[in-house]
This record gives structure tokens, C-alpha cells and sequence, in this order.
């Protein structure tokens, strides 16, 4: 379980987030929407450590040694490497196990594009690897920042299936400008406004 509590983060005289607390079940999915400056993508860069709270709490099962990937909008993949190369990169590194990676590309669709470089992708396909690469770590809760932003109806509704596809075997954490995206994968919809989490009832 996810419990976040109290957090806060201000950037000059500007709260970002401001006191929110929040729950979330293994294998939930919740969606945050709401307006550009609202604090939803403060909020998925303070759970994932990119950026340090002022106040506050998060625990994952009571721990603070939990872990979050996350997938970026611009989905910040390294040009010089192939798609197999970006996804084993993070694990190579940190001498962690990157076996599975061929599972893990062949559950979100690439396995055919291992040997691709990202110049030799689509939109989806970038996204796609995004989405394997966070996988790869095995994190506790993996985190979207607008991850239909940059796609067609087509691509997007991809997307979509993959997110359904990992609902309920992930815990889950979408910030989407997309009404669509939260009305077809969320279990539990919010709107952050702000800095502010006003739970959609």
C-alpha cells in the first residue's frame, strides 16, 4: 500500500503541492487530471525522488524504502542506444538482474524492435520502450506523466490496452490531460488543482 501524507513542496512563494495525502491499494490504479501548474507532475517527481518534499511523508507498506518508476512524456531515451540497450541500461548499472528483458519487450508489444534504435521508432513504440524500461527495475509503483500526450487516437488506444493489461498486477499512478485515458484504466480518479487533491467521487 501507498500512504502519502501531508506532503508539501513551494518554489518560492508558489505551493506546488500543498498538504496532500493520499491512499493507494496494491494494484490500484489512480488518475490525476487537472490544469498545466497544478502540481501533478510536482507530485509524481516528489514520489519518485527527483524532487525533495519541504513536509510530509510517503511509505510504501509502512517503509520508506520503497520503489517508483517512472515513465516519462518526453520519454527521455538514450539516441546512441538500441531499444534492448535503453531498457537494460538502469540495471546494468546498478548490477541488478536484466534477464527478463525480452519478457518484459514482448508483454508491451517490441520484441521485434529490440535491435531498433529510437530514431527508428514511432511515437507508440518510444512510448512502449518507456514503459519497458520502468518495468525492468521492478518498481513498486510505477508512476505515467502524460504518457498519450504526444500520440493519435490509434497509438493512444494502444497505450490504453497496455495500461489495462497491467491493471491490477502494477500499482499504478497516471497524470493525463486525457479524459479518456482516466475514464478507461483508473480505479480511483482525482483532480489536482492548485497544489491541491480533490478526490472525484
Amino acid at each position: 500500500m501507498l500512504q502519502v501524507s501531508n506532503l508539501c513542496k513551494s518554489f518560492g512563494t508558489v505551493k506546488a503541492v500543498d498538504n496532500v495525502s493520499f491512499t493507494l491499494e496494491k494494484g490500484q490504479t489512480l488518475a490525476i487530471i487537472g490544469p498545466s501548474g497544478g502540481g501533478k507532475s510536482t507530485i509524481l517527481r516528489l514520489l519518485n525522488g527527483l524532487e525533495q518534499p519541504d513536509n510530509g511523508s510517503i511509505l510504501i507498506n509502512g517503509k520508506t524504502s520503497g520503489t517508483f518508476g517512472l515513465v516519462f512524456q518526453d520519454y527521455n531515451l538514450f539516441p546512441q542506444y538500441t531499444v534492448l540497450g535503453n531498457i537494460t541500461l538502469a540495471p546494468r548499472l546498478l548490477k541488478k538482474d536484466y534477464s527478463h528483458a525480452e519478457e518484459i519487450l514482448e508483454k508491451v508489444g517490441l520484441l521485434e524492435k529490440k535491435n531498433n534504435y529510437p530514431s527508428q521508432l514511432s511515437g507508440g513504440q518510444k512510448q512502449r520502450t518507456a514503459i519497458a524500461r520502468a518495468l525492468m527495475l521492478e518498481p513498486d509503483i510505477l508512476c505515467f506523466d502524460e504518457p498519450t500526450s504526444a500520440l493519435d487516437p490509434k497509438l493512444t488506444e494502444e497505450i490504453v490496452d497496455i495500461l489495462n493489461e497491467m491493471k491490477g498486477k502494477h500499482t499504478i499512478i497516471i497524470v493525463t490531460h486525457d479524459m479518456d485515458v482516466m475514464r478507461g484504466v483508473a480505479d480511483k480518479t482525482a483532480v489536482m488543482d492548485g497544489g491541491k487533491l480533490r478526490w472525484d467521487e
